[in-house]
């Protein structure tokens, strides 16, 4: 099992611009990103993300879980998620948020 930070360590300067302005999940621009030019089989699915955050939940529940994610509707997110999102999308979690 790889070791997930419990504590992350803020710029005093990205601290203000959070407190300014909510931060944002960049997941559907990053699954675009991601499945730009690869094979029908190769191409992640909101279904595979769903299976993969939430694998003892129904495909709907799933299905309705990964669209409120993309579509920036939760509020926060578990750390274990995004660590799967990481691992999903071969990225840093630098690369999960946006302003």
């Amino acid at each position: 099992m790889k070791y997930i930070p419990r504590n992350i360590i803020m710029h005093p300067d990205d601290v203000k611009r959070i407190k300014q302005k909510r931060m944002k999940l960049r997941i559907k621009e990053l699954k675009k990103e991601f499945n730009t030019g690869k094979p029908v089989h190769e191409k992640v699915s909101n279904l595979y993300i769903g299976a993969r955050l939430w694998p003892e939940s129904s495909p709907k529940t799933q299905l309705v879980s990964v669209s409120n994610l993309l579509n920036n509707k939760r509020s926060s997110i578990d750390l274990e998620h995004l660590a799967i999102l990481c691992e999903i999308f071969e990225c840093t979690p630098n690369d999960l948020f946006g302003w």
